[in-house]
This record gives structure tokens, C-alpha cells and sequence, in this order.
């Protein structure tokens, strides 16, 4: 991995400026723009009709309790349940990996205080595979919580902010502390909000993608870039978890191209 890496940022040196920016992130943020107006247009500004979200005469408790109800019908007696902890520091995207937007208003992106359980249904093929995704507040306060988070977890995802080089570094520490606790469980590591990073200078680019594989390969983790905005790697991470815990054959595509969302595992 250590010498894709240089590969990466060697090809990075004959790339031109004017081709970094991802070309297909812009054609989403585009095709998002372009899809809200026309809803709201449609349905006199309630943009997104279709999606769960809080309608006339319903108050944000019992949205949640719609939400719930939602969740608890979609776990059968055929799935296969997965628990899955999900560790980084504050503001590391944690939350809003995990939190559809179409399930919680603004306001619920707020810091996690302990620890949040959500759940996240996956199918794959004739198989439901149902994660219950236990996330730890990155608040060092919590650290006592870990224990409960990580026993029993078939992965862990380590996650990082992009954006924030600091929130990388912090990854060993809680890979430390996270391997003591459980050391069988599929590592995972995660940089978010990727829609601002390819916004950064080439050369902080190349650096930070040289780091996180590097962490990458010294932790055996699987390394992602994503976007929850653009919903950019969401989908693929949990279906590689599958993948590596049941030993299943894998057909997403590696990519470790700079200026593009990083696949590797």
C-alpha cells in the first residue's frame, strides 16, 4: 500500500491543477441543485415529498417514533445482525455518517453525548444484513464507554476528518485502546467531508493520502474517503464489511486516484 501511495503522489507532481477538482462531485452537486428546485417547484417548496420527514400535525417526537417503528420493521427473522462501533474525535463526522438527512432535521447534528445507537439495513442479494451501529462520543469523557462500544463488534470504523489533519493522528490512539478491548474485529478507517477536501492545495492532498495509507497499512484497515453531502463511498464501506466477514468475493472497484474518493481494501 506504502508504494501505491508514492505512486499516487508521484503521478499527483504531473497532474495539472485544473484537473483536480473531481469531476463527478461537481456533476452531483449539480444534479442536487437542480433536483431540489424542481421539487420545490412541484410541491410549493416541501422539497424532497417521498422521503420520511416530519409532515403536517407532526411533531419531531413523533417522527422519531415513525422512524423507530420504521427500523424495528425492518428487522426480521431472516437478518443477520451485525454490531458495528463506530470511534473518532469530536466532529469527525461520526454523526453524519451514520444519520440519513431524511430521518432527522438540522438540529440533530449536534455532539454525541456517550454513546448513540442507530441501525442501517443493507441487502445483498436474497440476505438482509441489519448493522447495529453503536457510535462513541469523540469527548474523552467517554473513553470509560469504549469497552461497552467495542465488545462484541464485528468492525470498528475509525473515523477522520479530512479537513482536520489532527483528527488522522488521533486515529492510532483509538486504534490502541480499541484493539485491547477486541482485536477480531475488522478495521475500517474513514476520512469524511471529502467534498472540501479535494478543495485543498495539491500539495496538502498528496500529503494527508500518504498518511492515511500509511495508517492504513500498518492498522490491516480498509481505507475509504467519503461524503455524506454527495453520499460519496457511504453504501460501499458496510458492503466490504460484509464482504470480510463473511469472506465474500468483492466486486467494488479500487480506486487510488488523488482528486478522487479513495477505495482500498
Amino acid at each position: 500500500m506504502v508504494t501505491l501511495a508514492r505512486s499516487c503522489c508521484a503521478a499527483a507532481t504531473a497532474t495539472t491543477s485544473s484537473t483536480i477538482p473531481y469531476r463527478r462531485l461537481k456533476q452531483l452537486r449539480a444534479e442536487r441543485q437542480a433536483a431540489v428546485a424542481a421539487s420545490a417547484g412541484a410541491h410549493g417548496g416541501n422539497a424532497g415529498a417521498g422521503n420520511p420527514q416530519v409532515g403536517h400535525g407532526e411533531d419531531d417526537e413523533d417522527h422519531r417514533m415513525r422512524i423507530r417503528s420504521l427500523r424495528k420493521a425492518d428487522r426480521s427473522e431472516d437478518a443477520v445482525v451485525l454490531k458495528v462501533a463506530t470511534v473518532g474525535d469530536c466532529e469527525s463526522g461520526k454523526t453524519s455518517f451514520l444519520v440519513s438527512k431524511s430521518e432527522l432535521s438540522e438540529k440533530d447534528y449536534v455532539q454525541t453525548l456517550g454513546v448513540a445507537l442507530r441501525e442501517k439495513c443493507l441487502r445483498i442479494k436474497n440476505a438482509k444484513i441489519v448493522f447495529s451501529i453503536w457510535e462513541l462520543g469523540g469527548d474523552r469523557l467517554f473513553e470509560d464507554l469504549l469497552p461497552s462500544v467495542c465488545e462484541g463488534a464485528a468492525a470498528v470504523i475509525f473515523m477522520f476528518d479530512l479537513t482536520k489533519r489532527s483528527t488522522l493522528k488521533s486515529v492510532k490512539e483509538w486504534f490502541i485502546k480499541s484493539r485491547k478491548i477486541n482485536n477480531c474485529a475488522i478495521p475500517v478507517l474513514v476520512g469524511s467531508k471529502y467534498d472540501q477536501f479535494i478543495y485543498f492545495p495539491q500539495d496538502i492532498q498528496v500529503a494527508i493520502t500518504k498518511q492515511a495509507m500509511f495508517y492504513a497499512e500498518t492498522m490491516g484497515a480498509s481505507l475509504f474517503f467519503s461524503s455524506t453531502t454527495h453520499n460519496i463511498n457511504i453504501h460501499k464501506i458496510f458492503k466490504i464489511i460484509v464482504a470480510k466477514v463473511f469472506d465474500l468475493r468483492c466486486n467494488i472497484s479500487r480506486n487510488y486516484n488523488l482528486g478522487e474518493p479513495v477505495v482500498v481494501y
